[in-house]
């Protein structure tokens, strides 16, 4: 009888290590997912705002889109394009999106900024591009 009984706490003890390991690492991976949408749409945002530059001989801005960067959290809302974004055509490919994005545009060039906060701990990833470096994270690795 306490073999069984050895055996099934034995057997307890192995699923509560697989859950410790796994959870965490399913976490930490939807956030990297999380932040690949970010740099993403902001890649995609520069080569739409290149294109556009090409055809019309001009840079766009984009007021934050689908809403402040301050008012990030970890939850995804609908895409709802500020007039810029109407202007360049662009849309993400997903209906819902956990970032805040906006085009800062002069005559010279122009920044897209990207930001997130895909915990909700506060501490804001914001990934960067301009016409000449591609997007890319400027806050810390460890933030999302």
């Amino acid at each position: 009888m306490n073999i069984g009984r050895n055996e099934i706490l034995v057997g307890v003890a192995i699923l509560v290590v697989a859950v410790l390991i796994v959870v965490p690492i399913f976490v930490s991976g939807s956030k990297s997912g999380a932040l690949d949408e970010i740099r993403d749409n902001v890649e995609a945002i520069r080569q739409a705002e290149l294109q556009y530059q090409e055809a019309f001989g001009v840079y766009v801005s984009a007021d934050a889109a689908p809403r402040p960067a301050h008012a990030v959290d970890g939850e995804a809302v609908g895409w709802a394009p500020s007039e810029g974004f109407r202007r360049l055509s662009w849309a993400p490919e997903t209906e819902a999106v956990v970032g805040s994005y906006q085009i800062q545009a002069d005559k010279s060039g122009f920044k897209v900024i990207g930001t997130s906060d895909v915990d909700g701990d506060g501490q804001r990833a914001i990934f960067e591009a301009t016409a000449d470096e591609p997007a890319h994270q400027v806050t810390g690795s460890g933030i999302y």
